[in-house]
C-alpha cells in the first residue's frame, strides 16, 4: 500500500508538471499574437493614454490632449511629477477636453531635466484631490519593443514609448 501510494504522488506530481508545460507554451503562443498585431502598427500614427512623459535634451515634449471625465471637481490641471513623486508643474486647464502646452519648464520657469516624469489629470473636489480624466498622446510608431516585465511597448520616431496596451485609436 505504501508503494500505490508513493506511486499515486508522483503520478500527480507528473500531471502538475505538465500543466505547467502547457501553459508556458500558451503563454508564449499568445505573446507571439500579440506581436504580430502590434507590428502592425509601425509606421502608423496611433493615440495611447499616458502617465508619463518625456522631457527631451532639446527641443519640447509632444503636446498632450486631455479628457476631463471626473464631474464636481474644481482646479483641474496636469501634474507633472518627478522620479521621488514630487510634483514639479500644475497646469491649469480649462474645458472638458483640449491640448495642454507644456514647454519643458518646472513651475518657476527652469529648464527640467531631459528624462522621464510622471503625468495625471487632477483636480480638487470635497474630500481632497482626486483623478479627473485622462492624458493622451499621439505619435507615428518606428518599434515595437518587449518590455522586461514581458509587455509589449511601442516606439515612436521621436524617442518616445507608450504600452501597446494603451493604445486608443489608430489614425
Amino acid at each position: 500500500t505504501k508503494f500505490v501510494s508513493e506511486f499515486a504522488q508522483c503520478s500527480t506530481v507528473e500531471q502538475l508538471v505538465q500543466g505547467n508545460t502547457t501553459l508556458g507554451n500558451i503563454s508564449g503562443g499568445l505573446t507571439t499574437l500579440g506581436l504580430g498585431q502590434y507590428v502592425g502598427l509601425i509606421n502608423q500614427s496611433v493615440s495611447a493614454t499616458t502617465t508619463t512623459m518625456t522631457v527631451p535634451t532639446s527641443g519640447s515634449p509632444a503636446p498632450m490632449t486631455y479628457n476631463v471625465t471626473a464631474t464636481g471637481l474644481s482646479n483641474v490641471n496636469m501634474s507633472i511629477t518627478n522620479s521621488s513623486g514630487t510634483v514639479v508643474r500644475s497646469i491649469p486647464v480649462t474645458g472638458a477636453s483640449g491640448t495642454v502646452p507644456f514647454d519643458g519648464n518646472d513651475g518657476n520657469g527652469h529648464p527640467l531635466p531631459p528624462g522621464q516624469y510622471g503625468v495625471s489629470l487632477v483636480g480638487t473636489g470635497t474630500s481632497g484631490q482626486a483623478s479627473a480624466g485622462t492624458l493622451t498622446t499621439t505619435g507615428t510608431v518606428s518599434e515595437v519593443t518587449q518590455g522586461a516585465n514581458g509587455a509589449w511597448q511601442l516606439q515612436f520616431k521621436d524617442g518616445r514609448t507608450v504600452p501597446a496596451a494603451s493604445v486608443s485609436s489608430v489614425m
